[in-house]
């Protein structure tokens, strides 16, 4: 606060002091006399200060009419078109000047190119301008003149309440005749406030003018700009002059603001007389109006309201956790959204008041081992948001619902289903064990872990051990019963043994609607009258543009969001295969490199923009090295930097996903993540048996007792599987003293918890491995909390690596694609010189 009044202080010396200056000329012309550098932005502002379009808005296009007072007559003296998109610019003037003597016409043409942010920016424009100066009608006087104009500025922006601006332009003149010289301009804009509703503003401009003094011909102009309201703002400007040619004026002015439109009205006055001379003894007269209409991509902010609508979401597919793109524009491949883009499509509907419902049409979705998962759980939030404002949702299955959509659609006010199609509500886990398969085919698969419950979900095992059946039933147990409370909540049903059964088996739909499970059987313009009925308007949209006109200063302190999703790995992140079969673990997915994460870590942590980092973990696991680095980094960092760091849970983070979180100040894990899972394993195939039924012999020459426990081609004997044993002992020991640090637990607490056995949110809160319940929304406004940031902050997700590239695609083969997939189902990574692969 005392800086901003230090700001306002130093603001208001310059306003009062008395500083004479010049007007503008026929090169630049008087009709920007409402423009001020440090201040105006956007397509209209771009030619008085370039550096605008390092700001980025998106495309924005102004259209300018100026009507001039001479003589009692008022005329269009200039007619303007301006076109910003990015950091591009391109202007089209054509101003025109008439007096008993001669008649004057310009027409310009201006480039411009921007580069920086809201902090810092910079641009150039590059100007054409053909003058025509015609005499009286009936004279043979008539000349034409081509002159280029360059301009460059600067903008700087530190803080939300302080702007300067400093441009300069070249061929400035006074007259058609004299000789062009270049015109300097520092600008000052201030916000007492810290925010838009009050600004002040200054632009000091000196003209070095041939055969006189540096300073003899400069300009001041002052300004001031209120918002009354949302969409609407209210102007002044007073511009001092020192030359008897020109005149001092003022300028009042308005601007009204829709979501992509604004209008602006200026007036400027003077001291004339009914023939525009100029004296200090006229009364103050209008010289012109200018009326300004500018459309824009970007949505403003309006007091107006916008015609009532019903957005429309669609779900299908995969629920993951971030963005994929297009594989060479699309032919190759279709890029896939994050279903937290989705939810912030939700969220910002929610914040819309034009928006008074939804429909939401749910395709078959694909979740994984568990139908009801951490992702869905994130999803039904917003929808609970979503209603909580009063909105309604109406919830349209195109084809059959199945146990996750269903969940989905009971925070629906009315589901609606097609009576052809199925409904089912039943919960079950397959796990696949393929120790006896690969036996048969003479692979003896030769297992170590560290913790009972460890290879509960790994397939490892002839059949699932007792261990493993507890934690399969206690994970059951959970889903079910949320699965159930949503059927008696939002339908208001009795769950006796008879629905209980109903729900296990597949039903009609007519057979849905009987139990009460639907509302409606119909069709998808059966759902959408639903919704018109519920919301009171048939107005549908299908996107969301979420893009806003921001008009604050400096860019907005950040938050940092890194991804930890798939396998773990050492190294760098790697896409997924180009091919995916359809055979249970046969195939892998993308993975995560540590050496990836580590640098996008210490890229946030060293960023002094961003003031907390959040890392999104969906992942079962995988390299305990790599879990083990990414671990460490987090722990360097976070001493160095004294940055909040918190762990957003996504549908998995286990085993080597709970390893990289541990050290977080705050773990935000949802109801149904599949968390924990603190144990080692590994597997190494001895492939003798399969050599002997096919007739091929391997021999082995060694230096060394043990030198050959790499080689697959032989059985371990009782010294080798100890001296394995003990290095899996080892990793256990370090994971768990990672997890007795990271979350203050004695070693002993850290052991009863880890044992290998995998927890979800709910019970892994209690045994506080996880310090709250919520997905990353809770996550994000903790940070902000944690770091003190106001309403106006950016979220910044660091890319996924390994995105699907056309030289992926390219240079990778099926073989390739089948030796990793076999090697990663059999436990130890091929490329592994040891033979021994230890997995978290």
């Amino acid at each position: 606060m005392k800086t901003k009044l230090t700001a306002l202080v130093f603001f208001l010396f310059i306003f009062s002091y008395n500083i004479k200056s010049q007007d503008f000329s026929l090169y630049n012309p008087s009709n920007e006399l409402y423009l001020f550098s440090a201040y105006d932005e956007g397509a209209n502002a771009f030619r008085y200060n370039p550096a605008v379009l390092g700001l980025g808005h998106r495309l924005n296009i102004t259209l300018n009419g100026f009507f001039q007072n001479y003589g009692g007559k008022v005329y269009i003296n200039e007619g303007d078109f301006l076109l910003n998109s990015g950091s591009f610019g391109f202007a089209y003037r054509r101003f025109t000047e008439n007096d008993n003597t001669v008649n004057r016409s310009l027409n310009q043409f201006s480039l411009g190119l921007g580069f920086g942010n809201k902090t810092t920016s910079a641009g150039m424009v590059f100007e054409a301008l053909y003058v025509t100066n015609e005499g009286r009608p009936g004279s043979f006087e008539h000349e034409r003149e081509t002159k280029y104009k360059f301009g460059f500025g600067l903008l700087w922006r530190p803080a939300e309440f302080i702007s300067a601006a400093f441009k300069v332009k070249t061929g400035e003149s006074l007259s058609l005749h004299d000789v062009l010289v270049p015109k300097y301009t520092v600008g000052l804009g201030a916000r007492p406030l810290g925010n838009d509703i009050v600004t002040l503003l200054a632009d000091f401009s000196i003209t070095p003018y041939y055969n006189q003094g540096f300073f003899d011909f400069n300009t001041f102009k002052t300004g001031l700009d209120i918002k009354v309201r949302n969409g609407l703002y209210v102007n002044g400007t007073y511009n001092i002059v020192n030359n008897p040619d020109q005149k001092n004026m003022f300028t009042v002015g308005f601007r009204f603001d829709f979501p992509h439109t604004s209008i602006r009205y200026n007036n400027s006055f003077s001291r004339t007389d009914q023939n525009a001379s100029y004296s200090e003894n006229y009364p103050f007269r209008s010289l012109g109006n200018h009326v300004s209409l500018s459309f824009s991509l970007e949505k403003r902010k309006t007091f107006v309201p916008e015609k009532k609508k019903i957005i429309e979401i669609t779900l299908s597919g995969t629920l993951q956790d971030y963005n994929t793109e297009d594989v060479f524009f699309g032919l190759l491949g279709k890029g896939k959204r994050s279903v937290h883009e989705v939810i912030a499509d939700i969220d910002y509907a929610a914040a819309d008041p034009s928006v008074k419902g939804m429909l939401l049409k749910i395709y078959p979705l694909s979740t994984g081992r568990f139908e009801v998962n951490a992702a869905i759980e994130e999803l039904t939030a917003s929808l609970e948001r979503f209603k909580a404002r009063n909105k309604t949702i109406t919830a349209y299955f195109p084809q059959d619902a199945g146990p996750g959509e269903y969940y989905l659609a009971t925070y629906a006010d009315d589901i609606v289903l097609p009576p052809e199609a199925i409904f089912f509500y039943g919960l079950s886990i397959e796990v696949m064990n393929y120790h006896a398969f690969l036996k048969k085919y003479g692979i003896d698969l030769q297992v170590f872990h560290a913790g009972k419950y460890k290879l509960t979900f790994q397939g490892l095992l002839d059949s699932t051990s007792e261990e493993g059946k507890d934690v399969i039933n206690r994970i059951l147990d959970i889903v079910y019963e949320k699965m159930l409370s949503r059927v008696i909540t939002s339908r208001n049903i009795v769950i006796d043994d008879y629905i209980r059964g109903k729900l296990s088996e597949p039903l009609t739909g007519t057979e849905a609607l009987r139990l009460g499970l639907v509302d409606k059987l119909g069709w998808y313009d059966d759902a959408k009258q639903i919704a018109e009925t519920n919301s009171k308007t048939s107005n549908y949209v299908r996107a969301i543009n979420r893009s806003e006109w921001d008009n604050s200063w400096s860019e907005p302190k950040e938050i940092a969001i890194v991804g930890v999703y798939g396998t773990i790995t050492t190294g760098e992140s790697q896409a997924p295969p180009p091919m995916t079969l359809p055979i249970p673990y046969i195939g892998g997915g993308r993975s995560t490199g540590s050496e990836t994460v580590v640098r996008q870590l210490e890229d946030a942590f060293s960023n002094p923009c961003v003031k907390a980092v959040i890392l999104r973990v969906d992942s079962g696991g995988g390299s305990a090295l790599g879990s083990a680095e990414i671990n460490a980094a987090i722990i360097r960092l976070k001493k160095k930097y004294k940055k909040p760091f918190i762990v957003s849970m996504g549908s998995a983070a286990a085993s080597g996903g709970y390893y990289v979180s541990v050290s977080a100040d705050k773990i935000f894990s949802d109801d149904l993540s599949i968390t924990g899972s603190i144990g080692v394993f590994t597997a190494r195939p001895n492939l003798d048996s399969l050599m002997d039924g096919q007739k091929l012999k391997v021999e082995i020459f060694k230096r060394g007792e043990t030198s050959d426990i790499p080689s697959f081609f032989k059985k371990l004997d009782a010294k080798e599987i100890e001296i394995i044993q003990g290095i899996i002992d080892y990793y256990y020991d370090r994971f768990i003293s990672a997890v007795s640090d990271g979350r203050k637990m004695t070693n002993e607490e850290a052991r009863q918890v880890a044992e290998g056995r995998v927890w979800l949110g709910t019970d892994a809160f209690n045994k506080k491995l996880v310090d709250a319940i919520g997905g990353l929304y809770k996550a994000l406004n903790y940070a902000k909390k944690r770091s003190h940031l106001s309403k106006r902050y950016k979220i910044v997700y660091y890319a996924v690596p390994g995105g699907d590239k056309i030289s992926e695609i390219i240079s990778s083969s099926l073989i390739q694609y089948l030796q990793y997939s076999l090697a990663n189902m059999l436990g130890f990574d091929d490329s592994d010189d040891d033979g021994v692969e230890i997995k978290y």
